[in-house]
């Protein structure tokens, strides 16, 4: 599974986040915005801070904002999955985190520029059906 999402399922978010540090997180609206679309690193102080100040309370962490994750190396599987609802792509990348390019044990995957152009590369694609390179959402049972 390339990607998960969270809505109304805190303790399964905490959970992931606690399994899959090297992952990503999309942050969004639960509504079908087109606009918000905030791509986290799985250790990013910000979530985490949020984790820690509002886990407690039932709905916090997954309800009006839901969390889109993945764990694979790059952020691309999220990136298809937000351009599958006809956006043009992340609304912005977290200044906190700052989640390009990806690292793996402290060492980059790849340069900034190529992680940008491989990004770049995809978001080209038309905005009606995702990248080829990733697999669309597969549904939570």
């Amino acid at each position: 599974m390339l990607t998960k999402l969270f809505s109304d399922k805190d303790q399964d978010y905490k959970a992931w986040l606690e399994e899959h540090p090297t992952g990503y997180v999309v942050n969004t609206s639960a509504g079908r915005s087109q606009v918000y679309y905030v791509l986290h690193r799985a250790t990013c102080r910000a979530l985490l801070k949020e984790v820690q100040r509002r886990g407690d309370v039932p709905g916090a962490l997954t309800g009006r904002y839901i969390k889109v994750c993945s764990a694979e190396r790059t952020p691309l599987a999220l990136l298809a999955w937000v351009r599958e609802r006809r956006s043009a792509g992340f609304s912005k990348l977290c200044a906190v985190c700052n989640p390009h390019p990806p690292i793996e044990d402290g060492v980059p995957l790849a340069t900034s520029s190529t992680f940008t152009a491989e990004v770049e590369q995809a978001m080209t694609l038309s905005p009606l059906r995702p990248p080829t390179l990733c697999r669309p959402l597969s549904k939570e049972k």
